[in-house]
């Protein structure tokens, strides 16, 4: 696999054994227990690491307002937003990307993690996320209303998934 999916060691040809006893130039050469150590590392980091973020602002019955967003694959395709049904938005990604080396890559979302503004939770609202492939769901729900789907307006949204 390569990101933004997990990886394990044996994706990256690892391990793997030096060609002679004793590494020739340190300058040029690299031991072949660094190259897998390398790879070990970076195989651990690939599990949690995070794939994407965005912040978005709720519009009410509208479509949400994208603020800003990142991803292992770059910024250049935003994430689509989109309001499903009362107190419900989702967030898009693609479900393909490229990499810097010119592979495409599916994207594989498995947790997503968010935060709303302190006013706005402190004010009676929780919101719950959800991931699946490509989509993160969040949802708002009013604590006064009895733990009812609540549109809201102009609060900011942070997701993180992984």
């Amino acid at each position: 696999m390569a990101a933004p999916n997990p990886s394990s060691i044996g994706d990256y040809g690892m391990p793997v054994v030096d060609y002679v006893a004793t590494v020739t130039d340190p300058t040029t050469d690299q031991p072949a227990s660094g190259a897998d150590q390398q790879a070990c590392d970076t195989a651990m980091m690939s599990r949690p690491a995070t794939r994407a973020w965005v912040s978005f602002t709720t519009n009410g019955t509208n479509a949400p307002v994208l603020v800003a967003h990142e991803a292992q694959w770059g910024v250049g395709t935003a994430p689509v937003l989109a309001r499903t049904g009362t107190g419900v938005y989702t967030v898009t990604w693609p479900a393909m990307v490229t990499d810097q080396l010119g592979n495409t890559q599916s994207v594989n979302l498995r947790f997503a993690l968010g935060a709303g503004a302190t006013v706005f939770l402190s004010t009676g609202y929780v919101i719950n996320y959800a991931a699946s492939a490509n989509v993160a769901t969040v949802s708002v729900f009013s604590v006064p209303s009895g733990a009812v789907a609540a549109d809201t307006t102009g609060v900011p949204i942070s997701v993180v998934v992984r």
